[in-house]
């Protein structure tokens, strides 16, 4: 799958997939959505702590990894704070591109506040 996001960004001229999370193993714990935002939040997590050149991030999905905050392990991140959740049938939205950059910049609700 990453050398078709490699292609398709190069195709566009951009440059290649720089690194990306771990996999890990899918743990099952009843609600399927809810094991994979789990497993996500903790990929994630490991990505993080492993390396010291990421500043700010966001993740980006049309699974609502927030789900994965209530039973958050030693490492693991919040990712309700930092999650655009995207809608499955459209996918990215511009609306959805200028949260992910008010995150990144750390200028998301500034200015009415709060």
């Amino acid at each position: 799958m990453r050398d078709g996001v490699d292609s398709n960004l190069k195709h566009r001229g951009l440059p290649p997939i720089h690194a990306d999370t771990p996999l890990h193993q899918l743990e099952r714990f009843g609600d399927p959505l809810k094991s994979f935002a789990q497993r996500r939040a903790r990929e994630i997590g490991e990505y993080l702590t492993s390396t010291h050149e990421v500043k700010r991030w966001v993740a980006l999905d049309d699974i609502d990894l927030s789900m994965a905050d209530d039973d958050r392990r030693p490492g693991q991140p919040a990712l309700g704070p930092r999650l655009v959740l995207t809608d499955k049938g459209i996918c990215l939205t511009k609306e959805d591109a200028q949260k992910a950059i008010a995150l990144l910049n750390g200028t998301l609700g500034k200015a009415n506040g709060s």
